[in-house]
């Protein structure tokens, strides 16, 4: 029997086509692991500052009109002045001047229509001597002041001497809407003037005792042969049954001087203010300029922002204010000593300039500071970004998990 031969086989040998096909494949691995590294937890956290660095700018760019954007802003200004104008609310059914009684040395009436009065005696004032000349009136009987031609004037001062109390001017009010001027005398401390506007109740005078009335382009009527004067003065005694002058203003309004009897200072406007539409902080120079009548120094402050500083308001600065929400004039006052007055206003105004030398500034508070004064405001912005900054940093903690675990199911 002959043995069979079993030959082994030969090693099959790989031909070109399979180890380009394996080289293929080691690069593809290679390139897959390549871009599996460039998705590594460490490349996600450029993304991560891009965000940062966007939401950084775009703050930025919202915080600059934030901060130049003014809003209206509640105010209180105490300032003294000269002069003062004001319009008092639409809604205001009327204001009050003064509310208690106002003693002075004597007082002048301009834009009257007439003065009424009944004297128990009356007489003529001879003019350049101290000469009297009674005049025969019935008693009981009224005698008028008409005051209705061009530069009519009345005034009066106490027949005792200059220097002496005349007597009291009674509280009185103006209809609204009332536009009022209160002003004072320059080189005169103790005078100041108030002018209404439009229809107002008209002051009752109570003279002390005998006064002197010194008129100009007046008629009177009641006295006798009297009428038209250009210019006449009169001693009157008035009768126990009625003391006083009433008084009627103009179609015009009317005009009122005052020179006070002491020290003590004049309110105006009752203890609780008058709501105004208008305010003016300006007078006339004795060269006929228009300048600030801000005569001494005042401060600006924000009630709803004690954080805010005030402004200091200097003599002779500029202070204007307008658009007004709720504005009052709370207190006004005439000092007699300093012959100047004294005023407050609260409320809040659209518009404020304030000027120093030629500076202008814009006090009011500006949109970001409005905004962080909202109640519950810093605890909103607070969670606002606290949010924000987790669902960013979420977001990316998920991916990074993801391909954190995709990156680890590889096979090696």
């Amino acid at each position: 029997m002959g043995n069979k031969h079993n030959p082994k086989k030969a090693p099959k040998l790989a031909s070109v086509q399979d180890v380009g096909h394996d080289a293929d494949k080691d690069a593809s691995v290679a390139v897959e692991a390549s871009a599996n590294g460039a998705h590594s937890p460490q490349s996600a956290w450029p993304k991560v500052l891009k965000f940062a660095g966007l939401v950084l700018v775009l703050g930025a760019i919202l915080l600059v009109p934030l901060t130049l954007w003014r809003v209206p802003t509640r105010i209180a200004a105490d300032l003294v002045v000269k002069r003062l104008e004001f319009t008092s609310a639409q809604d205001t059914p009327q204001v009050t001047i003064t509310d208690q009684p106002t003693r002075f040395s004597s007082l002048t009436l301009e834009g009257f229509s007439e003065m009424r009065f009944k004297p128990a005696r009356l007489e003529t004032i001879v003019p350049g001597t101290r000469a009297t000349e009674q005049i025969g009136v019935v008693p009981g009987s009224d005698v008028t002041v008409h005051g209705d031609e061009p530069g009519a004037s009345i005034s009066i001062v106490a027949s005792e001497g200059a220097k002496a109390r005349a007597g009291r001017l009674e509280s009185f009010s103006a209809g609204a809407p009332a536009v009022v001027t209160i002003g004072t005398t320059p080189g005169t401390p103790g005078t100041f003037a108030f002018h209404v506007a439009g229809p107002m109740q008209a002051p009752a005078i109570l003279p002390s005792g005998a006064v002197d009335l010194s008129a100009q382009q007046v008629t009177l009527t009641g006295a006798g042969a009297l009428a038209k004067h250009e210019r006449i003065q009169l001693r009157a005694q008035l009768a126990e049954s009625s003391p006083q002058l009433e008084t009627q203003s103009g179609a015009h309004g009317m005009t009122v001087i005052v020179t006070t009897a002491g020290p003590e200072q004049v309110r105006f406007l009752g203890k609780g203010g008058t709501p105004v539409d208008k305010v003016e902080l300006v007078s006339q120079n004795s060269r006929g300029e228009i300048e600030s009548s801000i005569a001494g120094d005042g401060i600006l402050s924000f009630p709803d922002y004690p954080d805010k500083k005030s402004v200091v308001v200097k003599e002779s600065d500029g202070l204007s204010v307008a658009d007004f929400e709720g504005m009052s004039i709370t207190t006004l006052a005439f000092d007699p000593q300093r012959g100047l007055l004294q005023v407050r206003l609260e409320g809040k105004a659209g518009k404020v300039r304030t000027r120093s030398g030629t500076a202008l500034t814009d006090p009011r508070v500006n949109l970001l500071d409005s905004l962080r004064h909202i109640p519950y405001w810093q605890a909103l912005y607070g969670l606002f970004v606290t949010v924000l900054s987790g669902l960013v940093m979420a977001r990316h903690v998920e991916e990074l998990w993801h391909r954190a675990l995709n990156g680890r199911g590889k096979p090696a």
